[in-house]
């Protein structure tokens, strides 16, 4: 072979090597692509048919003959509409709701309209509707979950809590899916009312509400805002504590055991059904793809839903206007819902209540505190008593919710203030806020979150906040600013090793009159 011959036949062989090699990074590449997609597929959400909730034409609503009236200056009536279920064969069901719209004269499409989810055992409300519509001039919408009021389907409840925990095989089997899915159709017929703008849609819910309204804002782009309320993602993170969530879990497997006559699994989140809710209907599957702005409100103590994930969730929603306000020294709601009120409570681990007549007994109100309990946060179970003040925060910051990210054009109520920054000093802790604000308060717990102090601190020169001694080494530090208008947000210090601090969480004792 010849020189020439020599120096071609390698620049063929070069090319060839060369080809060879992009095509070897192209299949890679797209070899990565494909495990990533297939790694995607896996770790998404639930997908839901958003053409089809939002269909108008099979809605079908209708109202409640005789249920129209004018209560506290609004106009309320009961309503049903259609939905679907997919439990068995897909099916038709009749949803129930009390609509409150606002009266007085106004141009058509204008007003807002919220729709309100409720929590585990609950159903559609008036005094609910009539509330929202009259404080916040919206159009209030309260629906009942399937199988509850007189919603059709299957019923989930506290005490057969099983439908939430099936669907390996569907997810759309699961109750929470058509509890969401439900909640879409209430959107769409919110829209056909002629007082509601179409695209000034808020929801909110508490509790599996909640986590029903993150899910539903993570789907549908029609709703501009949403709070929800002790409700957080990260749910296997949570059950694998011994968390509210975990009971519930391993009621409902023993339950499906029974009825089986088969062995329970030694470990109830491996069930497949628990796996489903897990792997589809986590609220954290959903937090990238939030559509409308979200204000999250949570207790600090909540005991279904740890501060961790809380943090884990908020801090992965989509959105540059989000909010966290969480309430410290305030649970799921649950002791203290209809519980001794605050002035009841005794002021020390020794001395009992002096409070006078009216106080209700034992053991709804103790008569001294336990040893390791913090006054006044003794009462069962040494409960928290914030119920008025976390209501009050829940109110308000639906207000500014509203006003600044749904309606149109924009209503004069600010926005909640941009959450504070927490400067933990040798001698001092330091709050600000790049917002207008007209007081500040730090709350710390020495104790994993379990009891918190609340300090007031005073205002500097500056516009900060200073909390004038060394914080305790180790401890937890909530920092909340206020608004002009009485919004609330709040920060967690970085300091404040939440993940390496081990939760605890109080007995699970009778429920509420209601969530």
């Amino acid at each position: 072979m010849d020189a020439m011959t020599l120096r071609a036949s390698t620049a063929r062989a070069v090319r060839t090597d060369v080809g060879w090699a992009q095509r070897s990074r192209h299949a890679l590449f797209l070899g990565v692509l494909l495990v990533l997609a297939a790694s995607a597929c896996r770790n998404s959400g639930a997908q839901f048919d958003v053409e089809l909730a939002r269909r108008t034409s099979d809605l079908d609503a209708k109202d409640v003959p005789g249920s129209a009236r004018i209560e506290d200056g609004v106009h309320v009536r009961e309503v049903t509409f259609s939905s679907r279920r997919w439990d068995g064969e897909p099916s038709t069901i009749r949803i129930q709701a009390y609509v409150a719209v606002p009266p007085g004269q106004y141009p058509r499409h204008s007003k807002p309209a919220v729709i309100y989810a409720h929590g585990l055992g609950g159903q559609a409300d008036r005094s609910t509707v009539i509330e929202l519509c009259r404080n916040l001039d919206v159009v209030a919408v309260s629906l009942s979950g399937p199988g509850l009021g007189t919603s059709q389907g299957s019923a989930l409840l506290p005490t057969e809590p099983g439908l939430l925990f099936v669907g390996h095989d569907d997810i759309r089997h699961n109750w929470l899916y058509t509890y969401v899915f439900a909640i879409l159709r209430a959107i769409t017929f919110a829209q056909t009312l002629p007082e509601v703008d179409p695209q000034a849609i808020a929801l909110t819910g508490f509790s599996l509400g909640g986590i029903a309204t993150l899910i539903a804002n993570g789907v549908d782009d029609r709703i501009a805002g949403a709070l929800p309320v002790a409700a957080s993602g990260s749910l296997r993170a949570a059950a694998e504590q011994d968390t509210w969530l975990r009971q519930m879990i391993v009621s409902a497997t023993l339950q499906r055991a029974a009825r089986s006559a088969a062995q329970p699994l030694p470990d109830p989140l491996n069930d497949p059904g628990v796996q489903a809710l897990f792997q589809k209907l986590d609220p954290l599957r959903f937090a990238k793809k939030q559509h409308g702005t979200v204000y999250l409100l949570m207790g600090a103590q909540d005991e279904y839903f740890p501060l961790q994930q809380t943090l884990d969730t908020f801090r992965a929603l989509r959105g540059r206007h989000k909010r966290l306000a969480l309430v410290p020294d305030y649970d799921h709601g649950w002791y203290f819902g209809s519980g001794c009120p605050a002035r009841c409570m005794p002021s020390s681990s020794t001395q009992p209540s002096d409070a006078g007549s009216g106080c209700p007994a034992p053991p709804i109100c103790p008569a001294t505190c336990p040893a390791d309990a913090h006054s006044p946060h003794c009462g069962p179970q040494h409960s928290y008593n914030r119920q008025a003040e976390f209501a009050a925060r829940w109110a308000l910051l639906l207000r500014a919710l509203i006003a600044q990210h749904v309606a149109r054009p924009p209503r004069p109520f600010p926005a909640a203030p941009t959450m504070p920054t927490i400067h933990v000093q040798p001698n001092e802790v330091l709050v600000s806020s790049a917002a207008a604000t007209v007081a500040a308060r730090l709350a710390i717990s020495t104790d994993c979150g379990y009891t918190f102090s609340q300090h007031e601190l005073a205002r500097m020169p500056d516009g900060s906040y200073r909390f004038a001694q060394p914080a305790p080494l180790g401890a937890l530090l909530i920092a909340e600013v206020e608004g002009p208008a009485g919004a609330v947000s709040t920060a967690i210090s970085q300091q404040s090793a939440t993940s390496a601090c081990p939760p605890r969480f109080r007995p699970f004792g009778p429920r509420p009159a209601s969530e």
